[in-house]
């Protein structure tokens, strides 16, 4: 054999290591998140943000009631009946195992009906809405069987189980009136914040019943 071919043969061996240690050290110097990127990339668009800020907040709250709308969460729940003087249900979203959101709708002796939904991150609530309705008939209307509902919207801020702002809306809504306030068109007022424990006390006890499905009485 020639030297010129056992000097090709060579050269190519060389070459064909150096291409595999160059490979191998360019899938070394990956990173996890490029990794998990090309082998689930949906893995990366979803992992959860640090909520920190108010603006994390809106899209941590934006993001699952998106989920919610489209169906993309799965749902369990159980109804209760506190003799009568409230009575309900509570919905727990999840994402996996992952809880993201409680909701308890429930009515008290007949004129006041309430929802109550806490958006969760790592077991914890960053976002609170709650929704009071109390209605009565309209005496002013001069129409008989005429109802008014007054309302009242509260939305709080949570970082770190801190309130970190608490804003509040109130409008009233009338069965004989020709045209009603739209609720999305009132801006909401700043007010101050309750205290942490008096706010967050019934998040606990609902979080406490995320494996529930019977019916109960009072929570």
């Amino acid at each position: 054999m020639s030297h010129k071919i056992i000097y090709s043969l060579l050269l190519t061996v060389v070459l064909s290591a150096c291409n595999s240690n160059t490979n191998k050290k360019e899938e070394t110097d990956k990173t996890d998140t490029e990794i998990i990127a090309e082998e689930n990339p949906k893995a990366v668009q979803e992992s959860p943000q640090k909520i920190d800020n108010v603006e994390a907040i809106k899209k941590g709250y934006m993001s699952i009631t998106d989920k919610i709308a489209t169906s993309e969460l799965k749902q369990t729940s159980f109804e209760f009946d506190c003799a009568g003087e409230q009575v309900g249900k509570v919905t727990y979203y999840w994402d996996g195992n992952e809880l993201k959101m409680i909701e308890k709708i429930y009515g008290e002796y007949s004129h006041r009906n309430a929802t109550e939904q806490y958006y969760i991150s790592n077991g914890k609530p960053y976002f609170i809405y709650t929704k009071i309705t109390d209605w009565s008939f309209d005496s002013d209307s001069g129409k008989e069987g005429a109802t008014k509902d007054n309302v009242q919207e509260y939305r709080y801020y949570i970082i770190d189980e801190k309130l970190v702002k608490c804003l509040k809306k109130e409008y009233t809504i009338r069965s004989a009136a020709l045209e009603n306030p739209d609720p999305n068109t009132i801006n909401n007022a700043t007010i101050n914040c309750p205290g942490n424990e008096e706010l967050l006390e019934p998040f606990k006890k609902l979080f406490n019943y995320r494996e529930q499905s019977a019916k109960i009485q009072c929570l």
